[in-house]
């Protein structure tokens, strides 16, 4: 939900204000190649943003008019229908997991 890159303003930002969950660049990835949201603030903590693009993703990608469509899509174009099973197998492993724990 949020990235921070050291040299730029959003970086100077979270550092000066003590929002960087972790300093160490080797833990703002996980094995699995996803980014781990290392901004927290008081009153809304990494793990409070990442919980809520959780729900915003399930809410819009299952949503049944937008399924409807992607359905529709691919029935017209093989290429799409694959491409499409690709991303559904993608994000289904992100959007019907456990409750994430700070991981983007």
């Amino acid at each position: 939900p949020l990235m921070v890159y050291p040299g730029t303003e959003a970086y100077r930002w979270a550092q000066e204000e003590n929002y960087l969950v972790t300093r160490d660049f080797s833990h703002w990835v996980t094995p699995e190649g996803l980014h781990h949201c290392v901004v927290s603030r008081p009153g809304l903590t990494n793990e409070d943003l990442v919980a809520f693009c959780d729900r915003a993703r399930r809410e819009f990608y299952l949503r049944p008019a937008y399924v409807g469509r992607k359905l529709l899509q691919s029935l017209s174009d093989s290429q799409e229908c694959k491409r499409l099973i690709k991303g559904a197998w993608s994000l289904s492993r992100h959007l019907l997991k456990a409750p994430s724990s700070g991981k983007c």
